[in-house]
């Protein structure tokens, strides 16, 4: 899957937030804590390429912000999985 939409910047933020997503028109971009350590970040970055995928910022009528994040960590090491992908499209 190739997701050309995305683009992502680094930038100071308490700890405590490792990413956040914002979407703007077709755009998404992730800014990813510039403070937290690599392993972090790419694991911050993948969950966040989750919501993306999973349509989160899309209208899907019934979700909760708990059941978004219960399905983002459940699949989160499932990234590369074709039909994780697909299950997971709105």
């Amino acid at each position: 899957m190739v997701i050309d939409n995305v683009r992502s910047i680094l930038a100071d933020m308490p700890v405590a937030i490792h990413a956040y997503t914002v979407k703007h028109d077709d755009w998404y971009t992730v800014v990813i804590n510039a403070r937290i350590p690599d392993s972090l970040q790419r694991e911050a970055f993948k969950h966040e390429i989750l919501h993306i995928i999973s349509g989160d910022f899309d209208s899907c009528a019934d979700k909760t912000a708990d059941s978004i994040e219960f399905t983002a960590h459940l699949y989160e090491d499932d990234l590369d999985d074709r039909e994780t992908i697909d299950r997971l499209s709105c």
